[in-house]
């Protein structure tokens, strides 16, 4: 995963002149490859952070991750130690003592449960004061799969978490569900991930280089989804909607982009199988530009039994893409009112909201995209959601505070509607 390190800091509103540098320490718990809290939200935070107000430093729970290397590119120093389930070492407490005594942290911010508990036993060894904030990685408390390790580990966050400063959810949904499993709201915030807006915008560029580069009729109407091929993110239900959409729409076509999503994944064909649809869907693998795909589709669905892919819903809304997914978890906090909630598991529900974006008449279509747009530079914005884990940082109220890099834009052109010919 490459996430260059960018020179356009997002500042704080204070005189970093007058302000000593705060410095944070980062605990990455072990189980967090591929998350997507800590892709979308703790790497941004590191690399585009400001670096005059706030020193980092990060100890990650496991060798190898594949971060590191990433972090370490940008100037902040890493540390690597061996306190994940597959790999434990004796020595580790001692080192991470070691790091707080010599890097005297102003605050440790703790990412998932493992780094939790760990926090608040070093925060005895740093100095008085020291602040202790925790940020969710998951939507729910404890996983359906959760084994005994796991299982201890939720009854020691229990019995710290009303000590810390802050928790952090990722949504209002992990809030809720935290509250339930007995984690207290009142010193509790949501700060979502955050997506570039200035990556993910709306292009007619993008939209008519990607459509004639993969031989799409400028009348067809794309459906697109970007997902792994997995169990959690349902494509045998989003295949049985597509084919209804497909019989009935001679225009239709889709776009699947994913890991495993390819020609040579004999479960995948067998589900795409030899008829019309077979003919309408392309199967495009690992996508790397997004920004062109979505611009590409007129509607982006996600089928998924879970809320991990939300935040490509906000990345197509930023493209000025109506999106059409099931009102799972986070999921459907993304979605809202501002795109069109299907039922999880059901393709008649799921073919039912892409057929109504599909006949929506395209001034309406434009109105719920550009409304989209707006709501995800308002919730999902990556500069908004780091200026606000800053505020947290400084222990300062970011009510009707907005960030100086964030002021209100001139509303974007949206890629127009292609009308299927009579």
């Amino acid at each position: 995963m490459s996430f260059p390190y960018t020179p356009d800091l997002i500042e704080t509103p204070l005189d970093a002149a007058n302000v000593r540098p705060q410095r944070v320490l980062h605990l990455v718990s072990g189980q967090t490859e591929g998350n997507l809290v800590i892709n979308t939200m703790l790497l941004p935070l590191l690399m585009k952070g400001d670096r005059r107000t706030l020193l980092h430093r990060v100890v990650h729970f496991a060798t190898g991750h594949p971060h590191a290397n990433v972090i370490r590119q940008s100037g902040i120093p890493v540390h690597e130690v061996t306190l994940s389930r597959r790999r434990w070492s004796a020595l580790s407490p001692r080192e991470l003592v070691q790091i707080v005594r010599e890097f005297d942290p102003d605050v440790i911010h703790a990412w998932g449960l493992a780094a939790l508990v760990s926090a608040q036993l070093l925060r005895r060894f740093a100095g008085p004061g020291t602040g202790c904030i925790c940020s969710q990685i998951q939507t729910e408390a404890l996983s359906p799969r959760a084994g005994a390790l796991d299982r201890l580990k939720l009854k020691l966050a229990l019995k710290l978490a009303p000590r810390l400063d802050q928790i952090v959810y990722p949504s209002e949904a992990s809030r809720s569900r935290h509250r339930r499993a007995g984690f207290p709201v009142e010193n509790s915030t949501v700060i979502s991930p955050g997506v570039d807006a200035e990556r993910f915008k709306p292009s007619l560029v993008a939209r008519k280089r990607v459509r004639e580069k993969l031989g799409l009729a400028t009348n067809a109407f794309v459906i697109g989804m970007q997902a792994p091929y997995q169990p959690e993110f349902d494509h045998i239900t989003f295949f049985k909607a597509a084919g209804e959409i497909i019989r009935a729409n001679p225009h239709a076509q889709i776009l699947l982009a994913g890991k495993g999503v390819q020609k040579g994944n004999a479960p995948l064909m067998a589900l795409v199988g030899g008829g019309a649809l077979a003919t309408r869907v392309r199967l495009l693998g690992e996508w790397s530009d997004l920004p062109g795909l979505f611009s590409a589709c007129d509607v982006v669905v996600s089928s998924a039994l879970t809320d991990d892919m939300r935040m490509t819903l906000a990345m197509a809304m930023l493209c000025g893409i109506p999106c059409v997914a099931t009102s799972v978890a986070a999921q459907g906090e993304v979605v809202g009112r501002f795109g069109i909630s299907a039922e999880a598991g059901s393709e008649t529900s799921l073919a039912r909201g892409i057929t109504r974006v599909m006949e929506m008449p395209a001034e309406h279509r434009v109105f719920m995209a550009r409304n989209a747009r707006d709501n995800a530079m308002n919730h999902f914005s990556q500069t908004r959601s780091i200026w606000r884990y800053q505020m947290v940082y400084l222990g300062v109220p970011d009510e009707g505070i907005a960030p100086v890099d964030d002021q209100p834009a001139p509303r974007p052109q949206v890629a127009p509607v292609d009308q299927p010919a009579a």
